[in-house]
């Protein structure tokens, strides 16, 4: 299984979490960089894929767009054989 980690302080826009996660899984050079992207190549994954994802705790630097970034991943683990997501 494949375990990517995805830290919301180590990232300063939503393009540095779509480049991480392109390159990661290998998505295809066509893939948007947007949620609805993300969730449609997360469903054409073959293998197994488990997202550790730890949230910034800081109100001051807390970003909206990695929310609904972890939404999509929790989604996918609800739905997806193939995708589990923790949360820390």
């Amino acid at each position: 299984m494949l375990e990517i980690i995805l830290d919301e302080r180590d990232f300063a826009s939503p393009s540095e979490v779509h480049e991480l996660l392109a390159d990661a899984l290998d998505f295809p050079s066509y893939y948007g960089q947007n949620l609805s992207a993300l969730w449609d190549c997360l469903g054409d994954l073959d293998g197994d894929v488990s997202f550790v994802v730890s949230r910034n705790d800081d109100e001051a630097t807390h970003n909206e767009w990695f929310d609904r970034l972890v939404r999509v991943l929790i989604r996918a683990d609800e739905q997806l054989d193939n995708i589990e997501t923790i949360v820390h």
